[in-house]
């Protein structure tokens, strides 16, 4: 082909191809870039959004510019539709990077609340979700920020920490939809809490039944261990166990973490009981000692195996407490045994089944601790 029927060619193709002739700037959008829900006295839902106004300078430079709106309605949509009518620009929510729940809000049957983001278009459905302790939401997204970054962004990096260092389960909204259309297993929120020097902390895991939050969270040092049982463990884990009476404070402190656990559980059915076996693999990785005096590896394993399998009983207690049933036994019930759980009221059922915990130890590292490294009283 010559080059005149090349030419000719390109200039045919680019006449008949369609351009982004509805496309609008970032800036001629008002950002959605947080939002809060709460329930005031009169159980209607108060909507807070934090809008972000993006500035344009110049030569790919921006600028932001933050500030919180509030409006109220008896759902969610007509809330919406309140703040519609008095921002400027095209409203979106495909920026939203946190969505705070009041402990309050919480409580309700939240997924059919927040279901107008499933139905609408350009909604963000991977954004994080959280709960306030003990407190409105309103009241954190109005937080002030200290630096450049918007506050929204410095929540969701702090979400992102805690589901790494397994503090908080590794979940999204659209994984509460999933998790709301199965029977038989239930999920977890990380719970927020505001510090006395204004910053917000990842307290603990949120134990949720039906899609609803239960008012019980396990807390900071126990979510870790929630998560291994859960088959839900982050990158690694932070734990800290106290040594025996012998050893005095602060000379008591055995630090280390967990890598890469691995769970396995069974279930067991009989004419009139249901029993659990959960059996939990952990490979720790020892980064710190506090005592004078030598420990030993065997003493050291002694130790954590004790600690640890201590506490997982504490956590199923709260569990079963909460009739939370984030380990998934029914769902298992439901695959394995299909007709023992078509008969059971798992609402009943659940929080007076046996479940036994069992956590295997095996200490891969030491680090650099040993005998020239201890000091002998």
């Amino acid at each position: 082909m010559s080059k005149f029927l090349k030419v000719i060619s390109l200039c045919s193709i680019l006449l008949l191809a369609t351009g982004c002739w509805d496309s609008r700037t970032i800036t001629d959008k008002t950002l959605v870039n947080g939002i809060s829900f709460d329930l005031d006295q009169e159980k209607k839902i108060e909507v807070n959004a934090l809008i972000l106004d993006i500035i344009g300078k110049g030569a790919g430079i921006f600028d932001f510019q933050s500030e919180t709106v509030d409006s109220k309605g008896v759902s969610v949509s007509e809330a919406s539709m309140h703040l519609q009518s008095f921002l400027p620009g095209d409203i979106t929510t495909s920026k939203t990077k946190i969505i705070l729940l009041g402990e309050e809000f919480s409580k309700t049957k939240i997924t059919h609340i927040l279901s107008t983001f499933r139905r609408r278009p350009f909604s963000n459905l991977n954004v994080a979700v959280v709960i306030t302790n003990k407190q409105a939401a309103k009241n954190v997204l109005k937080l002030k920020t200290v630096g450049t970054k918007p506050l929204s962004v410095i929540l969701n990096q702090t979400i992102k920490n805690a589901e790494f260092i397994s503090i908080a389960q590794q979940i999204q909204l659209f994984n509460i939809f999933t998790y709301n259309s199965e029977e038989g297993i239930d999920f977890t929120l990380p719970v927020v809490d505001v510090t006395p020097t204004e910053r917000v902390e990842v307290t603990g895991a949120g134990l949720m039944h039906n899609g609803s939050y239960t008012g019980h969270f396990i807390s900071s040092e126990q979510s870790p261990l929630l998560l291994m049982m859960m088959g839900q463990y982050g990158s690694t884990g932070n734990f800290i166990t106290k040594l025996p009476k012998k050893y005095e404070p602060p000379y008591n402190i055995l630090s280390y973490n967990i890598i890469r656990p691995k769970n396995t559980l069974t279930v067991s059915t009989s004419k009139d009981k249901i029993e659990v076996n959960l059996k939990v693999k952990a490979n720790v990785s020892i980064d710190g000692l506090s005592t004078l005096k030598f420990l030993g590896e065997d003493e050291m394993w002694s130790i954590i195996n004790k600690d640890l399998n201590k506490r997982a009983q504490e956590v199923i207690k709260e569990i079963q407490l909460a009739n939370s049933d984030v380990l998934g036994i029914g769902r298992y019930l439901k695959e394995h045994h299909p007709e023992k759980w078509r008969k059971l009221n798992w609402e009943k059922e659940y929080p007076t089944i046996k479940i036994k915990p069992k956590v295997v130890v095996t200490i891969l590292s030491t680090g650099v601790i040993g005998k020239e490294t201890q000091f002998e009283e």
